[in-house]
């Protein structure tokens, strides 16, 4: 499964600084700014963090 981003979370204002990371069973990696193809399988979690 692909995730693409469409908008910006609530309460986020454009152009601040925030951090995503995803966490699977291998652990937990911070995904770099605009990058794309990520594969997220069933039980990963995205966090956002600001």
């Amino acid at each position: 499964m692909l995730v693409k981003w469409t908008s910006i979370p609530p309460g986020l204002e454009p152009g601040l600084p925030h951090r995503y990371s995803i966490i699977s069973g291998n652990g937990e990696r911070v995904l770099k700014s605009k990058e794309t193809g990520i594969a997220v399988r069933p039980g990963d979690r995205i966090i956002f963090l600001f």
